[in-house]
């Protein structure tokens, strides 16, 4: 007997998923590999950390030391320097530059790395400071991590709520580039803050070892940026700082300038703005047709304008601007000379709305032959 196989032909859906099998058998590993590297980066990288940037508007400039050495340098969005004089930030001293952020809420970590520490004093200082204002200083909640020339890494706060730092406790040798660490907790109804340093970035190494330092004066929202003091006040050290990371961000205030006018103009933009802190907002004031700018006010204050402009400073509150308008006035002084007058009823001001009345009639006289008229039409 023959056998015979009989071909039937296969299905199209069949196709399809032979097909579809056979691209999933191959696509499998590629996607696997995919997976495990993408969990193995996610292992790496510090959770939720926010970098930023040294160029970001983010960002405050203050000098409590005063004098014309301190400065900071903006080398790129992920390295700066700081060079700052000071005699020191300790008890009764309280001097120190500083590049930091507001509003800092809640409990967060901060991070920087160090590069080179210039070496005025075994005690100078730099790293990270936290308190409720750093401008201007001697405001409470106040606690620093830092590096120090000589006596390694130090962790020092304001154990009586004084507004200056009168505890401390260091440890380690100090070495370059170093890593430093801030860690600001909730605790009960008050915060607590921690120091750590690392010399790999990786490893970290507690420098208050009790399990950080309760501050009952500090504030939800608080100040925390980068520091540098000499403890040297005739001699400033310079300072790099890279790689500042901050989680959660800080949020920016936002602040609303209020603007407004008169009749016969207008102000733009107009109503209430919404400015972001230290911004310096341009506010542009056209006066209607045959108007000009009477006054502008801005927070009760009489200001001028720059080409129809007002600029604010950089701003940290809510203001007003507001400007009025007021009509174009010219003085007629009409002369005529022999065998004719000239004579107007009414006033010799004239409205800019009514100049066209004006060159009417000057142009009636003309055609009546009086062309010796002479009219000097000035603006008041």
């Amino acid at each position: 007997m023959t056998t015979r196989y009989l071909s039937f032909p296969v299905s199209r859906s069949r196709q399809l998923a032979e097909k579809q099998i056979r691209v999933g058998r191959t696509l499998f590993p590629a996607v696997l590999s995919i997976l495990t590297l993408i969990c193995i980066i996610s292992v790496a990288l510090p959770l939720n950390a926010a970098d930023v940037l040294f160029k970001s508007t983010f960002w405050q400039w203050y000098n409590s030391v005063n004098d014309e050495q301190s400065e900071k340098t903006i080398i790129s969005n992920s390295a700066m320097t700081i060079t700052a004089a000071g005699i020191d930030v300790w008890t009764d001293s309280d001097q120190y530059a500083s590049y930091y952020l507001e509003n800092a809420d809640g409990a967060f970590t901060a991070i920087v790395k160090i590069t080179s520490q210039e070496n005025t004093n075994g005690w100078a200082k730099a790293g990270i400071m936290v308190r409720n204002a750093i401008e201007p200083g001697s405001s409470t909640g106040y606690c620093m991590v830092s590096v120090t020339p000589s006596n390694g890494y130090a962790f020092q706060w304001d154990s009586n709520d004084d507004g200056r730092l009168d505890a401390n406790q260091n440890t380690g040798s100090s070495d370059y580039p170093c890593w430093l660490k801030l860690v600001k907790t909730k605790e009960a109804n008050n915060y607590k803050f921690q120091g750590f340093y690392s010399t790999d970035g990786i490893t970290w190494t507690p420098i208050n070892t009790n399990d950080g330092e309760v501050l009952g004066s500090a504030e939800s929202m608080q100040d925390v940026g980068l520091f540098v003091t000499s403890h040297n006040s005739a001699t400033a050290s310079t300072v790099r700082f890279e790689d500042f990371e901050i989680d959660p961000l800080p949020s920016k205030k936002t602040y609303i300038i209020t603007a407004s006018t008169g009749d016969n103009g207008t102000i733009y933009p107009i109503n209430a703005v919404e400015i972001m802190q230290n911004d310096e907002p341009e506010f542009t004031i056209i006066p209607d047709t045959g108007y000009e700018v009477n006054q502008v006010w801005v927070d009760s204050s009489l200001v001028s304008l720059t080409d129809s402009t007002y600029t604010f400073a950089p701003v940290t509150a809510k203001h007003t601007i507001e400007a009025t308008f007021s009509q174009i006035i010219y003085t007629v002084t009409a002369s005529a000379g022999e065998h004719g007058s000239i004579t107007h009823p009414g006033p010799t001001r004239w409205r800019t709305t009514r100049r066209s009345h004006l060159m009417w009639c000057l142009m009636r006289g003309m055609q009546w032959g009086r062309s010796q008229w002479t009219v000097i039409l000035t603006r008041n």
